[in-house]
Order: structure tokens, then sequence, then C-alpha cells
């Protein structure tokens, strides 16, 4: 059966007007880049999720769930340095800086996350959004010894095996990687070195006596 010529115009019509509205709903881009992500297929993922986020800005919108992913892509080897510190550019606004006085009381840092993501739209693990913040932080330069331990002893704390799609052991590893950065210069590199890698030990082993089964592998291999 044909289509009369107003049918199949308006066909047309009803095509392109589809195909315009989703080249300016970042929703459609934010689907695209999830399901690449979700494939392994990160460098189309980071494709779709860079035009997410200059499409949610162009918008106005301050959901940060759409200026997200490309921090993620970002440790999965996709996207430049620039590209991902203009994305937390626009994220840091919309999202309120981890507490980082090591003299806070534990009840102050948990009352800080319970309403943090009970009052700001964030579709993804704490350990995750933690460890990714400063990970991107420490690989472009921008990162300070000082409060970084405080602050990723946050990321072990609220690390959920169940939940996170990154695994604790890159935080063991980022630590070490920082203060062995830091401290490369020193006169007494070897002994900042093993003060340092005793505070993170007992980070993990803190998370392992909760019952954390991947802190207690971090434990096992790296904490004698």
């Amino acid at each position: 059966m044909k289509l009369s010529p107003c049918r199949t115009l308006l066909a047309i019509l009803l095509l392109a007007g589809s195909s315009s509205w989703a080249q300016n709903d970042e929703k459609y881009y934010y689907k695209l880049g999830k399901k690449y992500f979700m494939m392994k297929d990160y460098k189309q993922s980071a494709k779709h999720f860079y035009k997410c986020v200059d499409v949610a800005k162009a918008n106005g919108n301050d959901n940060p769930n759409y200026y997200y992913y490309p921090a993620m892509l970002f440790f999965h080897g996709e996207g430049k340095s620039k590209q991902v510190l203009k994305t937390m550019d626009l994220i840091a606004p919309l999202i309120p800086e981890v507490p980082s006085n090591p003299l806070d009381p534990d009840q102050k840092k948990i009352d800080f996350f319970d309403n943090f993501f009970a009052n700001y739209r964030i579709n993804i693990n704490k350990a995750d959004y933690i460890f990714l913040r400063y990970y991107i932080q420490f690989k472009t330069g921008q990162i300070e010894l000082q409060d970084v331990f405080d602050r990723l002893d946050y990321c072990i704390r609220y690390h959920d095996p169940s939940e996170s799609m990154i695994p604790i052991s890159e935080v063991y590893k980022l630590l070490v990687e920082i203060y062995t950065d830091y401290f490369k210069d020193s006169a007494d590199v070897e002994g900042y070195n093993k003060e340092n890698h005793a505070i993170v030990c007992a980070m993990f082993k803190a998370a392992a006596d909760k019952g954390n089964e991947q802190a207690q592998e971090v434990v096992q291999k790296n904490c004698p």
C-alpha cells in the first residue's frame, strides 16, 4: 500500500522533526553514551557523552548526571586533560566539595554524605564519584597531598563492591602513586613512603574489618 503524497510529506517532516529534537536533547546522547559504556566501547561512549555535556550546557541543565561520565571515561583512557577539566568545571558548582578536615568526627562525615546523596540527583556510587574527582586532579597535576588522604578515606569508607564500577584496589594504587610522587625529591624518600604506606594500610584494614572483601584482598597483598 502506497502512501499518498501528503502522508509521505508528513512522514518526512515528522522524521526530520524527531531528528532535530534528538540533536537538542541531552537525554538522547546520555542514553547512547550509556549504551556504549555498558558495551565497553569507551571511544564511542566518550563521543556521545561529550556531546551530552555540550547539549546539557547549552540547555542550562543543572542535573550533574549529564556531566559525570566523561570523568569515568577519562579513567578508562578516553578524553584529554583539557576536555575532562572543562567538564569538571561544569559539574563543580552543581555538587558541593567533599569535606577535608581530618579532625571532623566520623558522624559529621557520615551526615554530610547522607545529606549529599539525598539532596543531589547523582545516579552513581559514592566511592566512584569521590575517586574520580581526585583521580583527575592527580593526573592533571592539581592535587594537594595535605587533604587528599582524608577525602579518599571517604572513598574507601563508602565503597560497595556490589555497586561500584571501580575496584577498591584502584584507590590503593592512586594513594600510593600520590604519596610516591609527592615525596620523590625528599631527603628521606624511604621514610616518607613507609610512613604514608602505613596510613594507607590503616584505611584499608578498617574497611576490611567491616567486611569489605575487596579491601581484605588489598590488605593481604600489600599490607603485611
